[in-house]
């Protein structure tokens, strides 16, 4: 026998007000604005039903999955979307940020991976949201992006690293983090005496490289806005079209030169002070969401005229990216992220693109986000014209990063080092303006 749908959900919500949430029945009926406990208690029992506002308020206020309310489905927790925006959002709705890092596990401790976490006590109950990805204090790509996605927020919100509780935290407590299914840990219990201060110094690393930056791309600016409008900038601001900056070596002490042009579309560089050699960019840290968006827009700015993002919500007959050409003919771009492409997963993908298109584009992309080696290129391109391909190309992560800096560096830096791309319409004409000055 099917048990009521108000049985199940009364049920639900006991399990979540007492197992995970740990509050008492006064304080969630204060909460739904009930002004008796019995009727919250009724509910629960499966005699009466839950009013709509109330499950609102469960959803809004402890950001729980409208599907576990209504059918049970796990996770239970919503993640918010890492990014600038939104984590200044919940600078600015008062909550905390807290990046958990993790105690145990060797190799992962070498690799310094972390969680993004923002929590709030408010009126005696305990709020908290995770961010819906990861990073690692380890890399310089994406890993690091997520990182600055804060800093960049906390800069802007007038904090400094100082604002950021860093927690260390057990095997059990990771695995939740990892699974993104909605961690929640009442006021951070079970941390107590654990704080990660090597996680805070590298952290506190980043914010103070992004803020230089920051201030040197100010600088540049105003002294530009100055010369435009005939006024006579400071000699402190008054900076050469290309300015040397020194920075100290964090590991062998010594100077580095780094050069940081000056230009209308100029945007911050994140300075790491470790080296002048340009370093690889960690593709592998992007999530699978990133990296076919970093691939549209580098595809948007390139040979077509136009490009879709057919994979951006899933099933998409494995064409990620849709371009079209000048003559009318279509490429489709396949993005394959993975630390080790496999030749099983191309030839599945490129099936599905050649069994569910009307037909054939004229050529495929394959792009990976690591190494391609030659007998695998041959492999992919061998596949490709079994299947009735015209034309196949195959990009390893080097590859697609020496295409994106030839003809639109500025992507890297919106991708992996959270400088924002200009939105307003005066931004966009003064990077034009710089495009067409190069």
């Amino acid at each position: 026998m099917t048990e009521r749908y108000q049985t199940a959900l009364g049920k639900r919500h006991k399990f979540l007000r007492e197992e995970v949430l740990k509050l008492n029945l006064r304080t969630m009926a204060t909460l739904y604005g009930m002004p008796k406990v019995a009727t919250l208690e009724d509910c629960e029992a499966g005699l009466d039903e839950f009013p709509k506002n109330s499950m609102q308020q469960l959803e809004d206020y402890f950001f729980i999955r409208r599907e576990y309310i209504e059918e049970g489905t796990t996770p239970r927790f919503r993640t918010f979307l890492l990014s600038r925006e939104s984590c200044l959002d919940l600078l600015k709705a008062g909550f905390s940020p807290y990046v958990l890092t993790t105690a145990d596990e060797p190799e992962r401790r070498a690799a310094m991976p972390f969680h993004i976490l923002f929590c709030k006590e408010e009126r005696g109950m305990w709020r908290s949201v995770q961010a819906d990805r990861s990073g690692y204090f380890m890399s310089t790509g994406g890993g690091k992006h997520n990182g600055v996605c804060l800093i960049s927020a906390l800069r802007d919100f007038g904090k400094t690293a100082s604002a950021v509780s860093f927690l260390r935290c057990g095997k059990d407590h990771w695995q939740k983090l990892e699974s993104f299914e909605g961690y929640y840990n009442i006021s951070m219990y079970g941390f107590a005496g654990m704080a990660d201060y090597h996680a805070h110094d590298l952290f506190d690393e980043w914010y103070n490289e992004y803020n230089t930056s920051c201030k040197q791309w100010e600088g540049m600016m105003k002294s530009r806005k100055n010369t435009e409008t005939g006024g006579s900038a400071s000699e402190s601001n008054k900076l050469p079209l290309t300015q040397t900056v020194e920075t100290e070596d964090v590991e062998n002490h010594s100077e580095t030169m780094i050069q940081a042009r000056q230009g209308p579309n100029a945007m911050p560089i994140m300075l790491t002070g470790i080296n002048s050699q340009v370093q690889k960019t960690h593709f592998e840290d992007f999530s699978g969401h990133q990296f076919e968006r970093l691939v549209l827009a580098y595809a948007l700015r390139g040979e077509w005229t136009d490009a879709e993002w057919i994979g951006e919500v899933g099933a998409d007959g494995g064409r990620d990216i849709l371009c079209s050409e000048r003559d009318g003919s279509t490429t489709v771009i396949a993005c394959a992220n993975f630390k080790q492409l496999t030749i099983a997963k191309v030839v599945s993908d490129l099936k599905k693109i050649s069994t569910n298109q009307g037909s054939l584009p004229n050529q495929v992309i394959v792009v990976g986000g690591g190494q391609v080696s030659a007998a695998l290129r041959a492999k992919i391109k061998e596949a490709a014209t079994a299947l009735g391909f015209k034309k196949c190309r195959v990009w390893s992560g080097v590859e697609l990063e020496e295409r994106i800096r030839r003809e639109n560096e500025h992507l890297l830096e919106r991708f992996c080092h959270g400088v924002p791309f200009p939105e307003t319409k005066a931004e966009l004409g003064q990077l034009a303006i710089g495009k067409r000055s190069q």
